[in-house]
């Protein structure tokens, strides 16, 4: 919380397709619980499934790596949001 306000660290990851993005929580000591928020134009592969993105990752219910294979290319086409 900042002035009473969440932040939210944005980043943004170009794919080609067919490449394995690996997610791989390694520590927090944070009192808030931490995850990711991944995005893609089409589905997203997830421990041998395929399903819609967005999908949410959390510290405290993932295993500590998860791999997710990326199925289309990625590019940026604007500003984060």
């Amino acid at each position: 919380m900042y002035e009473g306000d969440m932040l939210h660290l944005a980043d943004f990851v170009p794919f080609t397709g067919g490449e394995t993005a690996r997610i791989t929580f390694v520590s927090t000591s944070s009192e808030w619980r931490q995850g990711i928020k991944l995005r893609a134009p089409g589905p997203v592969g997830v421990a041998g499934q395929t399903i819609d993105a967005p999908i949410v990752l959390w510290e405290d219910t993932s295993p500590a790596q998860v791999d997710l294979p990326t199925l289309q290319q990625v590019k940026r086409r604007g500003p984060l949001s």
